[in-house]
């Protein structure tokens, strides 16, 4: 089995690498500043990350390892925002057959 990332996937990963190196915080005293956190926030928002793991038809967008991807990257950073437990609650309205939430 091959386990190596695909094409796809180093893309995501280093387009999650760029967006916490461009806003993520580079000291600790740069973790309380609101403007650069509400412009990380709304970056992430607007990648629709949070929405991999659900589309209109109600499958997927991509797996749980592009979702890990995207974790990984954000933690590695310690970029301070939202991202598993929206993803979280995406996956399980899924799953229950509801509609994505707000």
């Amino acid at each position: 089995m091959d386990v190596r990332l695909s094409p796809e996937q180093v893309a995501l990963r280093d387009a999650a690498v760029a967006l916490v190196d461009r806003l993520g915080p580079r000291a600790v005293g740069e973790l309380s500043e609101p403007e650069r956190v509400a412009k990380l926030d709304a970056a992430v928002a607007a990648t629709g990350w949070r929405e991999l793991r659900v589309d209109d038809d109600g499958a997927p967008l991509a797996s749980a390892v592009e979702v890990a991807l995207v974790a990984e990257q954000l933690a590695r950073g310690l970029a301070e925002t939202t991202f598993l437990g929206p993803t979280l609650a995406t996956e399980l309205r899924r799953l229950a057959g509801l509609p994505p939430g707000d």
